[in-house]
């Protein structure tokens, strides 16, 4: 047998290993990561506007607890300045953790990205080609776009793979009404007044304005049936990006067909849907946004006859 000395100096050498085992492992689980990106834009005809700009450093941290849960986490400067006269941002882009119930589901709960487009979820500079993001996913889809809320993940056979979840969501108002005066049993001339109104991080948006309209009535019943209607309208934008702001006034137009009838006789209440396109065109040279298009128009329509 070995001596009583000999033997506790063997137990405090294997507790010694068993604690730098245990920390090891504990920082194993720890991960850390980021990237940068700094931009030099030349102005061949202005050459006083030419800058380098640090334009983000983004650190990432992460910790996995067990074989099932984690956690991750981004952190995000913007322009290396920070400060109320400049542009420069500090934010957290994400913090969320994640609990794996099999290897084909998971659910994460805490500030992440949304899963819309092709950037905002993998917005890494290598994910896309130029220097610049391109402007759909920078000035219509928001990138990056995260709100907090509890999202599922799952994975089908075939390399197939689906989400949902409940989030917060845009600062967004959109009221409409619409005023019809018949010109007779199949026509009727309106005017549908909008006001429009988004906001969302250091972006928003404000438009105002109305269409003149012109509805006939395949059924030969004012207000009632199918129909069919057109409509040419001015609106007034106000839109602000990062501490520039720009207005304009814009044209737009729409055509639609659909059905309205008579949801309670005695109180004169019709119901309806429609739906159809949208034209719209915007040009706001100061925040470098042009968008004119097609676009779809779907709404549910409820009103009173008198």
């Amino acid at each position: 047998s070995l001596p009583l000395a000999r033997a506790e100096d063997l137990q405090s050498q294997i507790d010694q290993i068993k604690k730098q085992l245990a920390n090891q492992d504990a920082h194993s689980d720890v991960s850390v990561g980021g990237y940068g990106e700094i931009k030099y834009t030349h102005f061949s005809k202005e050459s006083a506007r030419s800058n380098a700009d640090l334009s983000r450093l983004v650190l990432m941290i992460g910790k996995r607890f067990n074989d099932q849960l984690s956690f991750n986490s981004e952190i995000e400067w913007e322009h290396a300045v920070t400060s109320k006269g400049d542009n420069g941002e500090t934010e957290i882009e994400q913090a969320y953790l994640t609990y794996q119930f099999s290897p084909r589901l998971s659910l994460s709960g805490g500030l992440f990205l949304i899963p819309m487009g092709l950037l905002n979820e993998s917005h890494e500079p290598p994910s896309f080609c130029g220097v610049d993001r391109d402007e759909v996913e920078t000035r219509i889809i928001p990138t990056t776009w995260r709100e907090g809320g509890f999202s599922l993940k799952g994975e089908l056979p075939a390399s197939l793979s689906w989400q949902a979840g409940i989030t917060t969501g845009f600062n967004y108002y959109y009221p409409e009404m619409h005023v019809q005066l018949a010109l007779g049993r199949d026509v009727s001339i309106g005017i549908e007044p909008m006001f429009a109104s988004y906001s969302h991080a250091d972006s928003s948006v404000t438009a105002y304005g109305a269409y003149l309209t012109g509805t006939y009535y395949y059924t030969h019943a004012t207000f009632r049936g199918f129909m069919f209607e057109a409509g040419a309208g001015l609106f007034h934008i106000d839109a602000s990006a990062t501490g520039i702001a720009s207005s304009q006034t814009s044209a737009a137009g729409k055509f639609t067909t659909g059905w309205r009838g008579r949801a309670l006789w005695d109180l004169g209440l019709d119901i309806g849907l429609e739906a159809g396109l949208q034209y719209v065109s915007t040009n706001t040279d100061r925040l470098n946004i042009s968008f004119s298009g097609v676009l779809p128009l779907i709404s549910a329509y409820v009103g009173y006859s008198f």
